[in-house]
């Protein structure tokens, strides 16, 4: 093993990560709207986004398709309602693929959407949709399916599902702002270590240049 790593149950990670599960990271992991909503689909003014899996791309969204709600609809179902920086995961169908609410879609509702809403002074939202995006957190994801015609996965068993945690935010958060400029899927928790070591590596030359 290499100096500085230690083995866990997701493989070599650096010694100061921790491997937890989503629900120690979060304050809310819920379904959204779970049903016909068809019959509560407006044009008016006033109608309220409603965003579904064939919206949700990779750490981003389209908005081909894209469908209101009623107001009352709405305002019925606001445990579904959208939160800057949630993570919303497709629950059937491209399971696991994941990204996180913009400005300008808070207040939204959505469908059949599995919203995670970590705690900020542990989770930055971007490392982790890019790790649920990642080849080994779709693989992984893929383990919790269930079902036969339809695959699905259950809220309750993200809740207990492990990801790795980088102890300090601003490492999270300058490990996501070095990937941001990558194209398709990283390749997984090793693009994760490889961008920390990069990060230090450049932070101990800019020290030794300061001194």
């Amino acid at each position: 093993m290499r100096e500085g790593y230690k083995q866990t149950e997701l493989g070599e990670i650096p010694e100061d990560w921790e491997v937890v599960s989503i629900s120690h990271i979060s304050s809310l992991v819920t379904n959204g709207f779970v049903g016909k909503a068809t019959d509560h689909y407006t044009d008016q003014d006033d109608g309220v986004i409603y965003i579904q899996g064939y919206n949700v791309e990779e750490n981003s969204f389209n908005y081909r398709g894209i469908k209101s709600v009623t107001r009352k609809f709405h305002l019925s179902h606001q445990k579904s309602c959208l939160r800057k920086d949630d993570l919303l995961t497709v629950q059937t169908g491209d399971v696991g693929l994941t990204t996180i609410v913009p400005i300008d879609l808070v207040g939204a509702n959505c469908h059949a959407l599995i919203i995670t809403r970590l705690k900020r002074h542990l989770a930055y939202p971007k490392f982790f949709s890019y790790y649920f995006n990642s080849s080994a957190g779709r693989a992984r994801m893929k383990e919790l399916e269930i079902g036969t015609t339809m695959k699905h996965i259950n809220v309750s068993d993200l809740l207990a599902w492990a990801v790795v945690l980088p102890p300090e935010i601003h490492e999270q958060r300058a490990i996501a702002e070095a990937l941001s400029g990558v194209d398709g899927l990283i390749d997984g928790l090793e693009k994760l270590i490889a961008k920390k070591r990069d990060i230090k590596t450049a932070s101990n030359y800019s020290a030794k240049i300061m001194n």
